[in-house]
């Protein structure tokens, strides 16, 4: 029988996929209209909806393997997970190489111009978070035990500090920069610290009771939509010749509070049922796969639909194009999960 399973983390793992692939899709198109145009501010309002994707991603891994009941040695810790990351990540970097050097041209059929690529993180540019989380995950058995002995105010201190140096004062920094041309004189922490606060308010939100209160259950959801639209209008206003990302950055504040509240809404909103054998709980076991395929369909569809041609087409013209791309991405993605997942042996490697 198979595993009842939250049903609402199943749901988070389902969005964040579908989003990853509509901002590559996005990314494809928003280049091919002018800046300040309608189309083009379409599409920069989409790229900030799906800006929660990837810090979503790590807010899950932090809830589901900080809360984790089992008992385990590091190093049998850095097996079970690793062994579910690392090969899946290594086989699919040999796919990608062979495409890229098959179709597109990118490397040269070598064995030591694949090690090469793999080591300088060339393979495919979605592949960062792969070599950002097998990192974070040597760390997080120290973390466990630390959250084990924190009560819930010293957690938010921890997080709080963790944001505040590797989020909030990058972000000062940038303004005052683009303000003034200088910047505050303080070590900033790396991107990683960042990554790591999402991962502890990943497991602060699965864990806290102050979901349940009806202030904060009132303010998240208002929270989240301030903070994307802000992130709309400031990048609107910041991109006036070219396009500024600047707002859009995972790592910074308003994506902080935004992605924060789309998983605290969706926690909030559906609770901690466990279910097993729906659709959501299907396709949430296939999105890590999904994750990693993604960019095969998305490129293979791209030589075909280049943006030479898109940018002669006007944004009516377009439009079928991007949610067919779109839609062949994100069918295809699960569909080739879900057929890895039913073949004898290759669901282990894939």
């Amino acid at each position: 029988m198979a595993e009842k399973r939250l049903i609402y983390i199943d749901l988070l793992r389902v969005l964040s996929s579908v989003m990853v692939i509509a901002t590559h899709v996005v990314m494809h198109y928003i280049n091919c209209f002018p800046v300040h145009s309608i189309p083009w501010g379409m599409l920069e309002t989409a790229k900030g909806i799906t800006q929660f994707a990837v810090p979503v991603f790590f807010m899950i891994s932090g809830a589901m393997i900080l809360s984790g009941k089992r008992e385990e040695s590091y190093s049998s810790f850095l097996k079970r997970r690793f062994s579910k990351i690392a090969l899946p990540f290594l086989s699919w970097s040999v796919i990608y190489f062979l495409f890229f050097a098959l179709v597109k041209d990118k490397f040269e059929l070598d064995l030591l111009v694949f090690f090469k690529a793999l080591f300088t993180q060339d393979i495919s540019g979605h592949f960062w978070f792969m070599y950002t989380i097998l990192v974070l995950y040597l760390f997080l058995p120290f973390f466990k035990r630390l959250v084990s002995v924190l009560d819930e105010k010293q957690l938010l201190l921890l997080i709080g500090a963790l944001f505040a140096f590797s989020s909030l004062l990058p972000f000062v920094n940038g303004l005052m920069s683009r303000a003034v041309g200088f910047e505050i004189a303080i070590p900033e922490f790396s991107k990683q610290a960042a990554y790591f606060g999402y991962m502890l308010t990943g497991y602060w939100l699965h864990t806290t009771a102050l979901l349940k209160k009806k202030w904060f259950a009132q303010i998240l959801p208002i929270a989240g939509a301030a903070a994307l639209v802000l992130m709309s209008v400031l990048t609107w206003f910041e991109s006036q010749k070219k396009i500024d990302q600047f707002y859009l950055n995972i790592t910074y504040p308003l994506v902080v509070i935004f992605s924060i509240a789309v998983m605290g809404c969706v926690k909030l909103w559906i609770g901690d049922k466990k279910i097993r054998g729906v659709v959501i709980v299907s396709l949430g076991k296939l999105s890590f796969t999904a994750y990693l395929v993604h960019m095969l369909w998305l490129r293979g569809m791209q030589i075909f639909i280049p943006q030479s041609f898109i940018k002669e087409l006007s944004a009516v013209q377009a439009l079928p194009y991007l949610l067919g791309e779109f839609a062949v991405g994100l069918a295809g993605s699960f569909l080739v999960a879900w057929a890895c997942s039913k073949i004898k042996y290759v669901n282990r490697i894939f």
